[in-house]
């Protein structure tokens, strides 16, 4: 099997994943809310949540690169199944938080394994080495996976209500949709990642010893790499400016619309453009680094620092459509440069540490998030989510410089 392919049927399968994911986004602090939780209450559940994923995200990637990437996934499907049938059933904060425990654990142990498995396949396959474009390729898929679950999960309560009017809880069907297709999945991945990478680690049974060896080393070679420090730095703030972000644009946008009427389908299309940004970033990406002659880190410095401009901006919307411009060209840019964020932390970590890494990275988005949730979330409780967005803004602004400061370290390339 030759690059391209491989590329497509990965981008597939990604899109397939990602479109079950975005069945939830447009809704889940509502559907929290029609359990009867309080902000509050959402706070405590959403911390339970990334934090779960936080504590097991290092640990369980080092597991993914013992045990294997695919079957590691599959266990990742299974947990998840777990907390959304747990979720569908809760009514009451200890259920929910039971259910966010299993889902926050089904992230973690998700978290690095077919990037790590698509990476050394592609190493492997036949094909001229076009590994950044077909990575944005990969992107697209998706990030149209995502948009069209989005725009899906948007549309699902209004058909609910069509057939339960009287139903206090209109959520209920996306969780319901989401069991099935979780369960299909199984069956597609298996059929569409078919295909072993020779430069993949043996999937033997190892000790836990084994485990955690691997991932203090995957930690030690973060922390000795220059430029997979500097990655792993910005990823923090990464994390927190998409919690920030993610926690608040609904309840900005109810403020923006003042007394105006919001259908769970004006959610839906606003997340479905959002995922579209998302996609013509990942296409842009390439044409960018080739105007930054290949160098990754500058793509991420200046993406940054736009991306938090473009915050500052979102934070003076006055109306819908300015809201919808601000919040779409935050992630434009925020996710443009995404891509070059995955290269360096691939070409810069060996085959047998890839999972782990990817692992360390995701855990710096968890933190930062984490962190955010707590930090912003009680500055927005006393001074309103428009400050929020404007510090947040700054903090981009500010942080992108730690990408500058490691630019000479980073060899030029034509990915």
């Amino acid at each position: 099997m030759d690059k391209k392919q491989l590329t497509t049927r990965f981008g597939i399968q990604q899109a397939l994943h990602w479109f079950v994911t975005g069945i939830t986004i447009p809704i889940l602090t509502l559907m929290f809310q029609a359990k009867g939780l309080d902000l509050f209450d959402i706070g405590i559940v959403m911390a339970i949540w990334i934090g779960t994923t936080a504590c097991l995200e290092i640990p369980l990637g080092g597991v993914a690169d013992t045990y294997g990437r695919k079957r590691t996934y599959f266990a990742s499907l299974v947990v998840s199944v777990v907390g959304v049938s747990l979720l569908l059933i809760a009514d009451n904060i200890w259920l929910i938080s039971l259910a966010a425990f299993f889902l926050g654990g089904g992230r973690a142990i998700y978290s690095g394994t077919l990037d790590a498995w698509f990476y050394d396949a592609y190493q492997s396959a036949q094909g001229k080495d076009q590994y950044h474009g077909h990575l944005a390729q990969v992107q697209v898929f998706v990030t149209l996976g995502l948009a069209a679950g989005s725009l899906t999960g948007g549309y699902l309560p209004q058909i609910s209500n069509l057939f339960m009017a009287s139903s206090n809880n209109p959520f209920s069907v996306n969780l319901v949709v989401v069991i099935a297709l979780t369960i299909l999945l199984f069956g597609i991945t298996a059929m569409l990642l078919n295909i072993e990478g020779n430069n993949q680690p043996k999937e033997e049974l190892e000790s836990a010893t084994s485990v955690l060896t691997l991932s203090l080393k995957t930690l030690k070679h973060c922390f000795h790499t220059p430029v997979l420090f500097r990655v792993i730095q910005g990823t923090v703030v990464l994390g927190m400016a998409l919690s920030v972000v993610e926690n608040h644009w609904q309840p900005f946008l109810h403020i923006v619309k003042g007394s105006e009427n919001t259908t769970y389908i004006l959610f839906g299309v606003i997340s479905a453009l959002y995922f579209l940004m998302e996609a013509f970033a990942s296409l842009a990406s390439v044409r960018v680094a080739k105007w930054l002659r290949g160098s990754h880190l500058s793509v991420l410095f200046y993406s940054r620092m736009a991306a938090g401009i473009a915050l500052v901006f979102l934070a003076q919307s006055q109306n819908t459509l300015m809201f919808a411009l601000g919040y779409l060209g935050f992630f434009f840019l925020f996710t443009l440069g995404c891509n070059s964020e995955n290269i360096l932390l691939n070409e810069s970590t060996e085959s047998s540490m890839r999972s782990s890494m990817l692992s360390v990275s995701s855990l710096a988005v968890t933190l930062g998030g984490m962190a955010a949730s707590l930090g912003f979330g009680l500055l927005s409780h006393h001074y309103g989510i428009q400050i929020s967005f404007i510090c947040c803004g700054i903090l981009l602004i500010v942080t992108s410089f730690v990408y500058v400061l490691k630019l000479n370290h980073q060899p030029q390339t034509t990915t």
